[in-house]
């Protein structure tokens, strides 16, 4: 891993940038953010699948989006691709990603992360990003075990649900 030092707005810290990371960036004046996978490394990919949802609790109650699976296609040599995009008050829930990269040998990468509930300390931990040259946080990614995204979403609910735990008196 290469270690390099950028500055933020703030504090100048020290970054490791690993080969293949998240930029999570908060827009104040659109009032939005973007998600990219960013691949700083000359790894090559031939597709690239996500599997996303998100969920929240309600009083005692747990209330899950629906589930939605995104194909991207190719993850080129130091490159990225913008996996989401949403309003700010999307991150009053915990919003996770499962990813499965696939290389040329047809070997599968299996990721997961999740965005920091609104925002997190975002404001703190904002750095240059290599490859797409902007301002934001980096995300690191998590191995994940188990089976593929096509074979996982076989079996799971893809819509909304509601969970009801608390007693009604």
């Amino acid at each position: 891993m290469r270690r390099t030092k950028q500055k933020t707005h703030k504090a100048s810290v020290q970054v490791d940038n690993p080969p293949l990371f998240i930029g999570f960036i908060m827009e104040e004046k659109a009032f939005s953010f973007d998600v990219y996978l960013i691949n700083n490394s000359n790894w090559k990919y031939k597709s690239v699948t996500i599997f996303t949802g998100a969920f929240m609790t309600v009083d005692d109650d747990l209330l899950e989006t629906s589930k939605v699976v995104k194909v991207k296609g190719p993850l080129g040599a130091y490159s990225s691709i913008k996996i989401d995009r949403s309003d700010w008050n999307e991150l009053d829930f915990v919003i996770w990603y499962h990813l499965d990269l696939v290389r040329a040998d047809d070997t599968v990468e299996k990721y997961w992360f999740c965005l920091p509930k609104g925002g997190g300390d975002y404001d703190n931990k904002v750095i240059k990003l290599p490859i797409i040259n902007r301002k934001g946080m980096s995300i690191e990614l998590e191995a994940r075990n188990g089976e593929c995204i096509a074979e996982e979403t076989k079996t799971i609910e893809m819509k909304s649900k509601y969970h009801k735990f608390s007693k009604e008196y």
